[in-house]
């Protein structure tokens, strides 16, 4: 699947607007699964396409990725739910916000994955 940034969605109850990177979000996840789960560029991708992620329909869809960071949605596809029960830690590592402001920068990717307009 081709994935696409700047994907713009209206709540239409409240009209808060939010503008949602779902590139850079999967990538910024595959590369969590590289680097924090020790996996291969190619078993990475193959993990994120196995989880079939669409592009939302709606807000509400877009708020339910947002809800969790992009280091939880990666150990959660890569060890699957409940992995924090199984002795893999849910903590970001305490070189995660570095490397994945690098990681953005290095791979020409949004600052942000979710964007909410005021």
């Amino acid at each position: 699947m081709k994935y696409k940034d700047s994907i713009k969605f209206i709540d239409l109850e409240t009209e808060e607007q939010l503008i949602f990177n779902f590139k850079t979000w999967i990538s910024v996840i595959q590369g969590i699964i590289v680097k924090y789960a020790n996996k291969s560029e190619k078993e990475a991708k193959h993990l994120i396409e196995a989880r079939n992620f669409t592009i939302p329909k709606n807000y509400g869809q877009v708020i339910y990725y947002s809800h969790d960071t992009e280091f939880h949605w990666a150990m959660l596809i890569t060890y699957g739910d409940g992995y924090w029960q199984r002795g893999i830690s849910s903590d970001e590592p305490s070189d995660y916000m570095e490397w994945e402001l690098h990681y953005r920068i290095d791979n020409s990717l949004k600052e942000e994955s979710f964007e909410f307009v005021d």
